[in-house]
């Protein structure tokens, strides 16, 4: 999805001032300023390399862009913009001016964006009992086992267990193939998952090995690609006592698939 947009400086003794415009590029939640069609009258339009953002299934945009709000002075500072895909997005550029990026019309509804994220194979949470048995805190190995390639580690962190429910803490997450942390939130923020009394965990993880460290290919158009475009949800199992978490995800339209598997240390 692409979304137009315009950038405007504001102070509530000057009102707007309008700085550029430009398009915004939607894609599975992350969000990025197109290359084509953008300009920026304060400086170079490459500052919207700067930008990065992540939208939530409910249309609640987080962001950043590094930009210059002043004519003719080489003053650049980083701005959080924050806000909905219905709204405007805004943050202070320093004591005196905020910044303003406002969307246009958009093309398609926000639940659109996330179509793939509500995947018909997700199971049922809440069929699960959940427990306070085992709440806390505990460091895991994400481990990838494709077909044919020795098993390596690809990601690590910490689940969070509260009441039964299992979700990836926000702190020390890390995917080894990505430094952008909002590609990282994509996938571990759609990590939901339940614990039993006995220990039994099921839980629904978003994610797609093979763009995040996992050597795996599918066959498209008689050639073998790395599948970047297949996110799906992998539904994982197991036992905390047992250490460790497994799931299966599905190279395209299969029959392979890459074992996934959630080491988790014991406390």
């Amino acid at each position: 999805m692409d979304d137009s947009f315009t950038i405007s400086r504001y102070n509530e003794n000057e009102g707007s001032q309008r700085l550029g415009n430009g398009y915004i590029e939607i894609n599975n939640g992350i969000m990025t300023v197109a290359k084509e069609g953008r300009t920026l009258n304060t400086g170079s339009k490459d500052l919207y390399d700067s930008f990065e953002g992540q939208i939530d299934k409910k249309g609640n945009i987080i962001s950043w862009l590094k930009i210059p709000v002043l004519f003719g002075e080489n003053s650049t500072f980083l701005v959080d913009l924050n806000g909905s895909i219905d709204t405007q997005l805004q943050g202070k550029w320093d004591h005196y001016y905020d910044v303003i990026l406002k969307l246009g019309k958009k093309d398609v509804e926000t639940n659109e964006l996330f179509a793939t994220i509500e995947a018909s194979d997700e199971f049922d949470l809440s069929a699960i009992k959940a427990s306070d048995e085992f709440d806390g805190k505990y460091a895991f190995k994400l481990i990838s086992n494709p077909p044919n390639i020795t098993k390596h580690q690809i990601g690590s962190g910490y689940f969070e267990i509260k009441s039964g429910f299992i979700t990836v803490a926000t702190q020390d997450r890390v995917l080894t193939a990505s430094s952008n942390k909002f590609v990282t939130n994509k996938y571990y923020n759609n990590f939901e998952g339940r614990i039993e009394a006995n220990g039994e965990i099921k839980a629904n993880f978003f994610f797609n090995p093979c763009a995040n460290g996992s050597k795996c290919y599918v066959q498209e158009e008689g050639k073998y690609n790395i599948a970047i475009n297949d996110d799906k949800n992998i539904t994982i199992s197991g036992n905390i006592k047992t250490h460790k978490l497994t799931g299966e995800f599905t190279k395209g339209s299969g029959p392979d698939v890459v074992k996934i598997i959630f080491e988790i240390e014991a406390n």
